[in-house]
């Protein structure tokens, strides 16, 4: 079973003083820490995160911190994975020779590639390959640890054609065709596997990567057509559903690892 993330934003962020990061947006935090450590807190227990470790951080609100005299190193990125447990997923990254090259590459292309804010230029020259190079440790990551919940090739190819499609029309009907499966059929499977249905989850992508392309410099309306929203105004519903926020106040706020 072979997946291909959205990697919606990365960077690479050295913090030399405390820093609070709640997310509040439909990430997971994917974490390489070259060199420190922090403290990651989700309000009823707290983990440290230590040098190089990879950490999968769940799509809730937590904070991060360090202390004063602390310089944290590291590589991240924000990507959406469905049916992923809710707690903190760690990885020792010194004792795995093939995952610490994936990660040593990351560091250097994500390094190369960065804007003002910490974080990749999507429309940069190394964009394309930080993210084949993710997906691949992303995977080999799975294998290892299986964070992903195992999905059918039918369910796996799914979400692959979704993440590849994300502009075109994607209802049930469309993705059962696809599978050359009845659509209640299908729609049975993927919410027992994936744990949300088919529409909760094209429209989770949608609005993430309208987030990206905001952020980006894209105009909202620009946005929602990029990632298959007809018309303004079903966008601003589906954005205010999900996030009790508008696409405007997205797009005045920083970029956050």
């Amino acid at each position: 079973m072979y997946i291909k993330t959205n990697v919606f934003e990365c960077g690479r962020t050295v913090s030399p003083e405390i820093w609070v990061e709640y997310n509040q947006y439909l990430y997971n935090r994917f974490y390489f820490v070259e060199k420190g450590s922090a403290v990651f807190s989700d309000g009823n227990s707290e983990t440290i995160l230590k040098e190089k470790h990879i950490y999968i951080l769940p799509s809730k609100y937590y904070s991060v911190s360090t202390n004063g005299d602390d310089i944290f190193t590291h590589c991240w990125f924000h990507l959406f994975i469905p049916n992923i447990y809710e707690d903190i997923i760690s990885y020792d990254v010194s004792k795995d020779p093939l995952i610490k090259m994936h990660c040593e590459l990351l560091s250097r292309f994500v390094g190369n590639n960065l804007m003002h804010n910490n974080a990749t230029d999507i429309a940069g020259p190394f964009y394309m390959p930080i993210c084949d190079i993710f997906n691949s440790l992303f995977n080999i990551l799975n294998m290892k640890v299986l964070f992903i919940k195992g999905y059918s090739s039918q369910v796996a190819d799914c979400i692959n054609y979704i993440n590849d499609n994300i502009s075109t029309s994607l209802t049930n009907k469309d993705l059962a065709n696809f599978l050359h499966l009845q659509t209640n059929y299908f729609i049975f499977i993927f919410n027992k596997e994936v744990g949300i249905s088919p529409h909760q989850y094209v429209q989770q992508i949608r609005i993430a990567k309208a987030i990206q392309h905001i952020r980006n410099g894209e105009t909202i309306s620009r946005a929602s057509n990029l990632v298959g929203y007809a018309d303004l105004s079903t966008f601003y519903r589906a954005f205010k559903k999900q996030l009790k926020q508008s696409p405007s106040h997205i797009k005045n706020t920083d970029i956050k690892p």
